[in-house]
């Protein structure tokens, strides 16, 4: 009885022995299996080919400054009581147009007192030439002593200084009488009006502001690769997104916005000689209205010059501050499957779609565009190849 139940137990362990050997055995393999699965199995990513493109370059500018090219202030030559505004602001004038009157009581006052001055020394005047001409005809039949002929010689030379100095003194408060009416320095259009009527202002307060060309300007830094497009005379155009003066464009451009304006390379510095990665741009917009001094906040430059160059889409750069792409490389010619290569490139300019590569790839390379986000160099994927 021993013996068969010896036996039995033997079985049973030798049973749960193998049993468990081969559950080992198919957890081994079906890790395995699954593990070369994993290793077949390819990301699907779409992608681009590096190709020859023409486009228009652009330029963000978060913030830029637009002022008219040349202000000029209007300003007040004698202290007084602004009597009358003569113009609006956005009125175009001419220079010597009137621009304002001012009163200085004062100033009535000094010319009656000086007039009345005047009268009084004239009347002097008058007495001492009498008295001058007398003794002199006395001084010459020897009548009269030479000391009281020097006297009324002095009294004569001394009533007419008081009346020249008076007159002079006249004229200069006439003049003062004059500037009471400001005017316009040169033409232009009237951006500001500082102060309005019955205000008093001193001797050089400045009345108004006149922006004295119609050309609106600004300066921006852009890349070296960018301002060599962007040639002297060359054409570009500017849209301002936020906080921005509507800007009527002038002539030309009718179907543009009232945030859009055509605009002119002024001048590029410095000059294309000198190396450098950063110049500055001058840039002329003409407008029918004269915006005062305005920012503008999330702009663009477009330039209108066509630039031919190697491209890729913007999506293939990967995000973070460096120029890299995803290179595919096929398993072999024409297929969709294959690793991708992590390359350094240098790039140029772009428009709202392409970027210029200047190094780092060739033509016809094969970069991706889409789900980048956990891609690791060499790693195995597929793609939909003929991307634009």
């Amino acid at each position: 009885m021993r013996k068969i139940l010896f036996g039995g137990l033997v079985i049973s362990l030798v049973l749960a022995i193998g049993l468990m050997l081969l559950g080992v055995y198919l957890n081994y393999r079906g890790e395995s299996q699954i593990n070369k699965r994993m290793e077949n199995r390819a990301m699907l990513l779409r992608s681009a080919t590096a190709a020859q493109r023409e486009i228009y370059p652009c330029m963000d500018l978060p913030i830029v400054t637009i002022h008219a090219d040349n202000m000029t202030d209007v300003l007040s030559l004698v202290d007084g009581q602004i009597a009358q505004i003569l113009v609006n602001k956005k009125d175009e004038v001419k220079a010597g147009q009137p621009i304002c009157t001012l009163v200085n009581d004062e100033v009535a006052l000094k010319i009656q007192e000086i007039d009345s001055n005047i009268l009084e020394a004239e009347a002097k005047l008058k007495n001492s030439s009498i008295n001058y001409n007398r003794y002199r005809r006395l001084w010459q039949k020897e009548a009269a002593s030479a000391e009281k002929f020097e006297a009324a010689t002095m009294e004569y030379e001394a009533a007419q200084a008081r009346v020249e100095t008076l007159q002079a003194q006249r004229r200069q408060v006439l003049l003062q009488e004059s500037r009471q009416t400001v005017y316009a320095p040169a033409d232009g259009v009237v951006q500001l009006l500082y102060y309005a009527e019955h205000a008093f202002v001193k001797a050089g307060t400045p009345l108004a502001l006149i922006s004295t060309k119609k050309d609106l300007v600004f300066y921006v830094n852009a890349d070296d690769e960018f301002a060599r497009i962007c040639n002297p005379g060359s054409h570009v155009r500017f849209v301002a997104q936020k906080g921005s003066v509507p800007l009527k464009n002038e002539g030309e451009g009718a179907d543009l916005s009232d945030h859009e304006a055509f605009a002119t390379v002024y001048s590029v510095t410095p000059d294309y000689a000198v190396p450098t990665e950063d110049r500055q741009l001058e840039i002329h917009l003409s407008v029918k209205d004269y915006p005062q001094t305005s920012t503008y906040t999330d702009a663009v430059l477009h330039s209108l010059s066509a630039h031919n160059c190697l491209t890729v889409p913007l999506t293939a750069l990967v995000k973070g501050g460096t120029s890299e792409v995803y290179v595919f490389v096929p398993q072999q010619e024409g297929s969709s499957f294959g690793t991708i290569e992590r390359r350094k490139v240098k790039t140029g300019v772009h428009d709202e779609q392409y970027v210029e590569i200047l190094s780092g790839l060739e033509a016809d390379e094969i970069v991706i565009v889409s789900g980048k986000n956990g891609l690791e160099d060499g790693m195995t994927v597929e793609v939909e190849l003929g991307g634009a």
